[in-house]
């Protein structure tokens, strides 16, 4: 949106007014659309590009109005007939109500509905039939990192039978692709932080890596589909979770280090958020003002941007009925 708010508020102000994002500009001139997730797909950062509500936690709330959206994508776990091993179960509704699933797989809500890992790898092949897919993975909550066992290296328990974040990704695009004005999507490993969370070593390194992995397909997909005159794609994270650094830390930041093929030594320092600086990384038409914006010093870092002018420069600069 642009603007700061309160901690746990979606797509509003302090007071609780809705505020648009950048994926509605988008569609308000013209451009499709879509969010996509290795989370829930109403999980708080794939809402705030499709909801509006001043409770992070309001999850049915948000999810129905993510379904009565125009978006044209919605790609995310958060399944209420799967567990976290993608192995079917009795129904909980936790992310999605039972009348929104209904609404979904009754074909009424206006998307083409699947969750199924095929149909992910069908769309990501090319194989694109509609403007508008609701994809919703055949697990509870995570793609990969709530799965059952205890990782001490990275892939040592093998991973459930289900899509991944590269494919969901190629397949958002392909579909969003067919909009000769163009569009807009937020892509989101978002498990990386729920590893930070738990202070999970072995899962956060396989989390970062398949979120590497999307970025490559994004990268190819630009390379075979379109071209860096005519697409941006910027890649950074909303905060730093866990706060991960090397053993024995003190003062200043400790590099992590150890031999190929193993965890680095590393120590975790907290479970939560932390204010640390995050990586902006940017290619593609627009970059040049995205790096002219990091204009304020850190004594450490050097330059940084604030979260906010990326998406004022979007509302302002590129997504503008005059710039579009």
């Amino acid at each position: 949106t642009g603007q700061k708010t309160l901690n746990g508020m979606i797509g509003v102000d302090a007071e609780g007014n809705e505020l648009e994002n950048t994926n509605e500009r988008a569609l308000s001139i013209g451009k499709s659309a879509g969010v996509v997730s290795s989370v829930p797909f109403n999980h708080a950062t794939p809402a705030a590009w499709g909801a509006h509500n001043s409770d992070r936690n309001a999850l049915h709330e948000m999810a129905d109005e993510m379904i009565d959206s125009d978006l044209n994508v919605i790609f995310g776990a958060g399944h209420p007939d799967f567990d976290d091993n993608a192995t079917e179960r009795s129904a909980k509704y936790e992310y999605l109500s039972e009348e929104g699933q209904d609404l979904l797989e009754s074909g009424d809500s206006g998307f083409d509905y699947f969750d199924d890992s095929e149909t992910f790898a069908d769309l990501a092949a090319g194989n694109v039939s509609s403007d508008r897919y609701f994809g919703l993975a055949p697990v509870a909550t995570t793609l990969q990192q709530n799965r059952d066992g205890e990782s001490a290296a990275p892939g040592d328990v093998p991973e459930n039978d289900v899509t991944d974040l590269p494919t969901m990704s190629t397949a958002a695009l392909n579909v969003l692709n067919q909009d000769p004005d163009g569009f807009q999507v937020m892509i989101e490993g978002g498990a990386i932080d729920w590893t930070g969370h738990a202070n999970e070593s072995a899962r956060n390194v396989e989390e970062t890596q398949d979120f590497n992995a999307a970025v490559e397909a994004v990268n190819d997909w630009v390379e075979k589909n379109s071209n860096w005159d005519e697409t941006l794609v910027i890649v950074t994270a909303d905060h730093e979770t866990g706060f991960l650094s090397g053993e024995e830390q003190g003062d200043g930041w400790k590099a992590l280090h150890g031999p190929a093929g193993q965890l680095a030594s590393h120590q975790w320092y907290s479970g939560n958020h932390t204010n640390q600086l995050v990586p902006v990384f940017v290619r593609g038409a627009g970059a040049d003002a995205v790096i002219a914006a990091a204009d304020k010093q850190d004594p450490v870092r050097g330059s940084y941007i604030d979260n906010t002018t990326i998406a004022k420069l979007t509302l302002e600069n590129w997504w503008t009925a005059e710039g579009k």
